[in-house]
């Protein structure tokens, strides 16, 4: 019972990343959408994800009465949206335009125009799920991108800058950060732990394993394999190959406990000379770990991969 639960909350957490139809992005985590009541007004009825991606079923916004258990609000914007093939309203102050889900790999100022001068002492924590848009501007060096992104004090979508480098757009890494939001609201212990672990699967950025690694318990993730138990083998030239073009993290032991020495670009030539005996499954894939040695520009790193994510 409780493996089907954990399938149905991983499944909510990632679906909707993208879309190629006119939409909006749900903001607010644990967002509601609501249902109309015929009366004209909408009521609740269920809530999604933040960073779930909706279809709408009509650009305009809708001014419509908004019926809590505290009352009646009158004159709300909401869009009309589709959801798993069934239309609901969105309040159109809890989604953002559409754009590309996005997730800041660190702790990030936020800046009302794309220069340091426009710096007005608000922050983003690492983890924040933002929706980040092709407006870039170069300034004083750095790469500053344009977001959205829930003021929470305020309960209201707003429009800021931050730095490009501090933004991940790899979708392993969106998924993790969602695995973990929902570990985090997560009372059962069994659920929660096994929702850690599947985040700690995916092959996520440095930055965005360490937030992983913060949440979870020291025993709940135990590799498989162990560089006590290794083979040489003849030099073998390979090429990274991860899924979805994302880089690949180079670790200073095999296993998902080694600590990230590198990172290696989708594509990138190396060659592997040694290999665990035992094998390890990441992603629903089952391999062994090799140690690999790939040139950068005029560095070398080398490291162990997992040999699910080369070829």
């Amino acid at each position: 019972m409780k493996k089907t639960v954990i399938l149905a909350i991983l499944a909510a957490s990632l679906s909707s990343l993208c879309f190629a139809k006119p939409s909006v992005i749900m903001m607010r985590n644990n967002g509601p959408l609501r249902s109309d009541n015929g009366k004209g007004g909408v009521e609740w009825a269920l809530e999604v994800p933040e960073g779930t991606v909706l279809e709408l079923a009509d650009k305009k916004v809708q001014i419509k009465d908004l019926v809590t258990s505290k009352g009646v609000t009158k004159n709300v914007s909401f869009y009309k949206v589709y959801y798993n093939g069934k239309s609901y309203y969105a309040n159109a102050s809890e989604v953002a335009p559409d754009g590309k889900v996005a997730v800041l790999t660190s702790d990030s100022g936020l800046y009302t125009r794309p220069r340091y001068t426009s710096f007005r002492n608000a922050a983003l924590d690492a983890g924040t799920i933002v929706i980040v848009y092709p407006d870039q501007e170069v300034q004083d060096f750095d790469t500053f991108s344009k977001i959205s992104v829930m003021d929470t004090n305020r309960g209201v979508v707003i429009t800021r800058y931050v730095l490009k480098h501090k933004l991940s757009s790899s979708s392993n890494d969106v998924k993790a950060v969602r695995i973990l939001q929902k570990a985090e609201s997560e009372k059962d212990e069994t659920i929660k732990n096994e929702l850690l672990k599947a985040a700690a699967e995916l092959n996520t950025s440095s930055q965005i394993q360490l937030l992983v690694n913060k949440a979870l318990p020291a025993d709940v993730v135990e590799s498989t394999v162990s560089d006590d138990d290794i083979s040489a083998i003849d030099n073998k030239a390979v090429k990274i190959a991860t899924k979805d073009g994302s880089k690949l993290n180079i670790r200073s032991r095999p296993g998902r406990g080694g600590e990230v020495v590198g990172q290696v670009d989708d594509g990138t030539s190396g060659v592997i000379s040694i290999q665990t005996n035992g094998e390890e499954t990441i992603e629903g894939i089952t391999s062994k770990w090799y140690f690999i040695t790939v040139t950068l520009g005029e560095d070398e790193v080398s490291g162990w991969v997992f040999g699910g994510f080369i070829e």
